[in-house]
């Protein structure tokens, strides 16, 4: 900012103005925020804020990776990523959009040296100022009655109609009654705790791209498996974060409530099954349903979908194994807050195991696939058995440990 008033000439008077600007820029947006979630506090309730923020916040982060990869990719794919280069290091300056607040401060202080017109430079700041302003009158207004009221922002309490949907849900499992009710219990706790919903929902942005590369990559030609093949990449990156997410938060979202289990009559065994349950389920169900809905809007051959089908679940019950095992193993149940429910040492074997056996599973998978398109019967299922060899076992074992550790863990000093 400075080098850029030294070099445009610009005079005293406009020195004295830079801060005032600055200034302005730096309040209008914390002000708009602040209108708009106290407009979306009179509109939907002062409880429901952080679900509506989280939404909106979801869709402007899926709107800006839209753009980015949209805009990135058109230039790739059409030759002209060198123009834009060019473009960007060139003297020439791009045009910027007339209602952008940046731009009504750079035409103020561009005014102030004489490099556009005075009355287009004073109706910027006159804009930018009135906005800023405007926004901060907006908020007090509407926010002043909730405060007055004593309202404060908080989490939503849940309803009866979401837990009987969880709870009929988890009916049709063929587990024990306690089993049942403690899944259906993290359950409704994952449903509740927005911190770990928008964990999980980040990496669900990633599923967009293929289809946003689609029509581009049609257009200059390039092949459909090779989209096809991005899409498969997303749906096992979303399964292998949401499985890290949910199976090393599992066993610490006891908190301080695990002792409580440990004098109930229920095993340890029966804790990490419903630990394991609890992760597998909802991870299973949205990955597969994103694969069904990516192989059918792609065009994929039926063999395919059935293998990418069949091996979600086991992939997921492997990955769920291993993440829910080692939050049993190297537990943690001091803290309450989302950010300190897995220990520093589950998140770092977790990530260590979790990586090599998609990347160990991914040689039995590859050639799985060689052998249904090279038609070799012997191939394929010797691929297949031990793609389900190695999924059960390193999935099985840090159960099993897991539950030996929860048994005989004593209390924290």
């Amino acid at each position: 900012l400075l080098a850029g008033l030294w070099f445009a000439g610009t005079p005293w008077w406009g020195w004295l103005l830079a801060p005032v600007l600055l200034v302005l820029l730096l309040a209008l947006p914390s002000l708009t925020v602040g209108a708009l979630l106290f407009a979306l506090a009179r509109l939907f309730g002062v409880r429901r804020v952080k679900i509506v923020v989280g939404l909106l916040s979801v869709v402007l982060a899926v709107g800006v990776c839209l753009l980015a990869v949209s805009e990135t990719t058109r230039f790739r794919l059409s030759g002209r990523l060198s123009e834009v280069v060019k473009v960007a290091t060139s003297t020439q300056i791009a045009p910027e959009p007339r209602w952008a607040p940046t731009t009504w401060a750079g035409d103020a202080l561009l005014g102030s040296g004489g490099k556009v017109p005075a009355a287009r430079a004073w109706g910027s700041l006159l804009l930018l100022t009135s906005l800023t302003l405007g926004m901060g009158t907006l908020g007090v207004w509407l926010g002043a009655p909730l405060m007055a009221q004593g309202e404060r922002l908080r989490d939503g309490d849940g309803t009866s109609r979401r837990g009987d949907s969880i709870g009929t849900l988890v009916r049709w499992l063929p587990l024990s009654t306690p089993v049942r009710t403690l899944i259906a219990k993290d359950l409704r706790y994952v449903v509740r705790d927005l911190t770990l919903l928008s964990q999980v929902g980040v990496p669900l942005i990633l599923y967009v791209v293929p289809f946003v590369l689609a029509p581009e990559a049609a257009r200059v030609g390039a092949g459909k498996q090779e989209i096809m093949g991005l899409a498969v990449f997303s749906v096992g990156f979303i399964a292998y974060m949401m499985c890290s997410i949910l199976g090393l938060s599992s066993v610490g979202l006891e908190g301080r409530a695990f002792w409580l289990l440990k004098a109930s009559p229920i095993t340890a065994r029966q804790i990490i099954t419903a630990k394991w349950w609890t992760a597998f389920l909802p991870t299973t169900l949205i990955t597969l349903l994103l694969c069904l809905i990516a192989c059918l809007a792609l065009g994929a051959e039926p063999w395919a979908l059935l293998v990418a089908l069949g091996a979600i679940p086991i992939g997921c019950g492997a990955l769920c194994g291993i993440e829910v095992g080692l939050s049993g193993i190297f537990p943690r149940f001091i803290f309450e807050n989302p950010a300190h429910r897995a220990s520093v040492a589950a998140l770092i074997w977790g990530f260590v195991a979790a990586t090599s056996y998609a990347l160990l599973a991914l040689v039995p998978l590859v050639a799985m696939v060689f052998g249904i398109m090279g038609q070799h019967a012997v191939l394929a299922v010797g691929s297949g058995a031990l793609f389900l060899l190695l999924s059960f076992c390193v999935g099985f074992f840090p159960l099993r440990l897991a539950a030996h550790r929860l048994e005989t863990y004593a209390w924290e000093s």
